[in-house]
């Protein structure tokens, strides 16, 4: 049977009756072989379009799963890193806390110390009017060392402060005043011009002892110091070693400065170290 649908499309179907394989209808051109004859021609090529929409689609979706993916693990490795990081600095600041806290306490308790053996245990009539040539250099040239190294721990205090990891920024605050205090101590005329040092003179003279290192500043100790001839052709340390010699020959002219030294640097002890862990509270005697 042989149904015309319209000019361009002829449905055809095989009958029982054998027709000639090849032969013409109203001058349509037919040829029909023994394979099913696909009534729409176009069926292939919605299945080829399917298909690539289909691969599209999951190339897409592929894609938008590789992008989760790698933000999900930027992500974790930048938190991780960040908690690395703050962990590192942690440690860092904690090094450095102790670093620097440790030296300033005990600078500041062997510099108040000497100034309590002076004014109340007669360290100088001892030492200096009754001792050996010895023990007077000594008298003369460590109360030198004690009062620059002291200036040498607050000024590298003072540039790493930072690192004195003093829980806040209140604490650091509170630090800073105590130093300040103690800088106008030592440079107000209130107190005549018997040893008085200006603030940059005092900085000057921290900064002579100080040797920057790799992990942050030292001081130099005692015997190197004494190598050194006690800084002998520094200006500042010569003036030192004059207001202590003045010191040995009337001791009035400076008991008030000196008093005023010795509380502010036993405040500073406190507040530094206010369980007494490191100096015990007999040690920080209120002259």
């Amino acid at each position: 049977m042989i149904k015309i649908i319209n000019e361009n499309i002829i449905e055809a179907s095989i009958c029982l009756t054998p027709i000639p394989n090849e032969f013409s209808f109203n001058n349509y051109p037919l040829t029909i072989n023994s394979k099913k004859i696909e009534p729409f021609h176009y069926k292939q090529e919605a299945k080829e379009e399917f298909k690539m929409n289909v691969t599209l689609i999951s190339s897409i979706i592929s894609g938008v799963f590789a992008i989760v993916s790698v933000a999900i693990s930027v992500g974790i490795t930048t938190y991780y890193q960040s908690r690395v990081n703050r962990i590192n600095n942690a440690i860092e600041k904690n090094r450095k806390h102790q670093y620097y806290l440790e030296p300033l306490i005990r600078s500041a308790a062997d510099l108040q110390s000497r100034i309590y053996n002076i004014l109340e245990l007669r360290f100088i009539e001892t030492y200096y009017h009754n001792g050996t040539d010895r023990n007077k250099d000594y008298v003369i040239h460590n109360t030198i060392f004690l009062l620059a190294q002291f200036f040498a721990w607050t000024e590298a205090a003072r540039s790493d402060v930072q690192f004195l990891n003093l829980e806040n920024d209140l604490k650091t605050s509170n630090l800073s005043k105590l130093q300040s205090d103690i800088y106008s101590l030592m440079q107000t005329d209130k107190y005549g011009s018997n040893f008085m040092f200006f603030a940059g003179e005092q900085r000057a003279i921290g900064e002579q002892m100080l040797i920057k290192m790799e992990r942050g500043y030292n001081c130099i100790g005692y015997g190197e110091f004494i190598k050194k001839d006690a800084f002998s052709n520094e200006l500042l340390f010569n003036e030192i070693k004059k207001e202590v010699i003045k010191m040995t020959i009337d001791i009035q002219f400076y008991r008030k400065r000196l008093q005023e030294l010795q509380h502010a640097l036993i405040d500073l002890l406190d507040y530094l170290d206010p369980k007494h862990i490191r100096i015990p509270s007999k040690e920080r005697t209120k002259i």
